[in-house]
């Protein structure tokens, strides 16, 4: 008897050491509030949170960074470092693979950190701009808990000792905090009437938007109007009511505050090319708000864009491009990815 109690008692910790090495994350949560609120709304907090967030969180963090298109990578691995192990996100299971065990957190406040490994940049942008508006969406109207920030020094840290199979190009930090929360106050407001204000709130639900997300090449080619091209370019790149170290903040993250894109993002349609602005003329002054266009090409040059890049859609009525100054750059190139989702 004394060997059969051993040896069930043996099999029974064999089993807990291997169902240990996977863990399984709730599905994720749906909240009312839409995608264009959380935009608006959203600000990066560098520090002063705390390391207590649900595994909710966490499970609509990396479900939504995931769901964003592939510019044909090859690989895509999200890692997650927690107060006890260093994980592999499975996006098949939607559960995570220990990876690396013991605390590897490059902030010891943080409640866990995210980082994403694929081939481009600009994908990398795209999902840390999922991930931001992920957490952002468990605020309420006024007031919120879940913070987060991009770091590249916690990117740094985590290709030295996360041991992971690509380099990580960006991790996101996430914690507890007491932030503003929600707020529908628009302050893109046109300073020479070029384009109608944009809606700040709408009836759609981001987790809804973020699980019918896809990418199509087949358009319709009649013309968008002035109000679709307005609420694009204001998700986009954007201004909204929260200033970040004297700087009024946008829609998307941006590193240090940079703001690289300034002046850098353009609108090509049928009656020619325009320079979108966000801040008040001559548009270099990072703590004013202004959504105009600034015509800079008349005539329809979009055959012409279509033969200089023979990989875009070739019946979309109108192309947003984005221009950057340093390809070399990885934060640089990281915010068109913020910019495209």
């Amino acid at each position: 008897m004394k060997h059969t109690i051993v040896f069930l008692l043996f099999l029974a910790l064999a089993g807990s050491v291997a169902l240990a090495q996977v863990e399984s994350l709730p599905p994720p949560a749906v909240h009312g509030n839409s995608f264009e609120i959380i935009s608006n709304s959203r600000y990066s907090a560098h520090s002063g949170f705390t390391s207590s967030l649900s595994d909710t969180v966490l499970s609509n963090v990396l479900w939504a960074m995931n769901r964003v298109p592939s510019f044909g990578s090859s690989y895509r691995e999200i890692y997650v470092a927690t107060p006890t192990n260093v994980y592999l996100y499975d996006s098949v299971a939607h559960a995570l693979n220990v990876h690396l065990t013991g605390d590897q957190r490059y902030s010891s406040i943080s409640a866990f950190e995210v980082g994403i490994a694929v081939e481009r940049n600009e994908e990398a942008g795209l999902a840390v701009q999922a991930g931001l508006l992920a957490g952002d969406a468990f605020w309420s109207e006024g007031n919120g808990t879940v913070t987060s920030c991009p770091m590249a020094f916690a990117a740094n840290y985590a290709n030295s000792h996360w041991n992971p199979t690509h380099t990580i190009n960006m991790v996101d930090v996430f914690g507890r905090m007491s932030v503003t929360g929600l707020t529908d106050s628009c302050v893109a407001i046109s300073s020479d009437s070029t384009l109608p204000r944009p809606n700040t709130d709408a009836a759609d639900t981001f987790e809804v938007l973020i699980s019918d997300l896809g990418q199509d090449w087949d358009f319709d080619p009649s013309g968008v109007g002035l109000g679709y091209v307005s609420q694009l370019l204001w998700a986009g790149y954007g201004v909204t009511p929260h200033m970040p170290i004297s700087k009024r903040g946008l829609t998307v993250a941006s590193a240090v505050a940079n703001y690289y894109l300034t002046k850098k993002v353009y609108l090509v349609r049928d009656v020619g090319v325009d320079r979108y602005h966000n801040r008040l003329p001559p548009g270099t002054n990072l703590s004013t708000s202004d959504h105009r266009l600034e015509a800079v090409t008349p005539g329809d040059r979009r055959n012409s864009l279509r033969a200089a890049c023979p990989g875009i859609p070739g019946t979309a009525p109108v192309y947003i491009v984005v221009c950057v100054s340093d390809t070399t750059d990885a934060w640089m190139m990281q915010e068109p990815g913020f910019v495209g989702f």
